[in-house]
């Protein structure tokens, strides 16, 4: 006979041994019950914890947090924008952007609002980890005497090149048609870009996460390849910044040097046809896939007046 049936009663009154079983199986079923209420009372604490590990690994109070908080969004809008906005006042506008008719600026609403926000917690985050790995990891230099050309130069190349490398099949990726309607999508409503680091941070915070995430495997491939100084680092996300925001100005920017080759035009026909530029500055891997589009003034017009 099974425990089970001597539990329900239905024959015979259980044995000793079998009393003892089913102690034993109440016993742990109890506690397993307890355990399980317990962990689901401390859910809630272990993902506070965990969120204030990523956000805040430095510990700091919420008064310095904040702080630390307030002085990037300036160092972004005014530092890189404002340097940003006075560079596109004194260069050349690309085609679409000179004609009597300006093309369609997507208004901003209150989902707009949210990712904008939701994504400057998220960089700030990204910049918390960052310094602490700069901090605390060996393989990094912090001395000005660690400075030299395989931990500066070459690993600010190699920078750039390894995170496009990832980005670049991640970014179109992006656009395939159930992830582009559910994610993507959002940051392609203006075919024509124009508002800077609004129109560049303007996107679904998945794609915030993962492309911070590909420029921190990036940053340990190079750690471990030529060397990293945290110098080159700040540079490397300066120039990234930079870069964001004025794709999306519609200035004639370009920069071509030792394989990197940025344009601000090419991220514009990206937006102007999605299947095409994955890359921000080595379109080698576009190239490399197939998906290259140089610059086209043809239909521009057009374009313009259908956006």
């Amino acid at each position: 006979l099974h425990c089970g049936d001597l539990v329900q009663g239905t024959l015979f009154a259980p044995s000793a041994g079998c009393r003892g079983k089913l102690r034993a199986f109440l016993g742990k079923r109890k506690g397993s019950e307890e355990a399980r209420a317990a962990s689901a009372l401390r859910a809630p604490e272990m993902s506070t914890a965990l969120l204030l590990s990523v956000l805040n690994p430095w510990g700091l109070s919420t008064g310095m947090w904040c702080a630390c908080f307030i002085a990037l969004r300036l160092a972004l809008f005014v530092g890189i924008e404002g340097v940003v906005n006075v560079l596109c006042r004194f260069a050349t506008k690309l085609p679409t952007r000179t004609g009597a008719k300006q093309p369609y600026q997507h208004p901003l609403g209150k989902l707009d609002a949210a990712y904008l926000s939701i994504n400057a917690v998220i960089e700030f985050g990204f910049v918390n980890q960052l310094t602490w790995l700069l901090y605390n990891n060996p393989n990094i230099g912090l001395r000005l005497g660690c400075l030299g050309l395989s931990n500066t130069i070459v690993a600010l190349w190699l920078l750039l090149v390894f995170d496009d490398m990832l980005y670049a099949p991640t970014h179109r990726l992006m656009h395939n048609p159930i992830v582009y309607k559910y994610v993507h999508k959002h940051h392609h409503r203006n075919t024509f870009p124009a508002r800077g680091y609004i129109d560049a941070a303007n996107e679904h915070p998945l794609e915030q996460i993962i492309a911070l995430t590909l420029n921190w495997i990036a940053i340990h491939m190079v750690m471990y390849t030529s060397g990293l100084h945290a110098a080159t680092v700040a540079a490397h996300l300066t120039f990234k910044a930079f870069g964001a925001c004025l794709n999306h100005t519609g200035s004639d920017v370009r920069l071509k040097l030792m394989g990197i080759d940025y344009t601000v035009g090419a991220h514009e026909m990206h937006h102007r046809r999605p299947h095409t530029n994955f890359a921000q500055y080595v379109m080698f891997w576009d190239r490399l896939m197939g998906t290259y589009a140089p610059y086209a003034t043809t239909d521009a017009k057009k374009e313009v007046s259908t956006s």
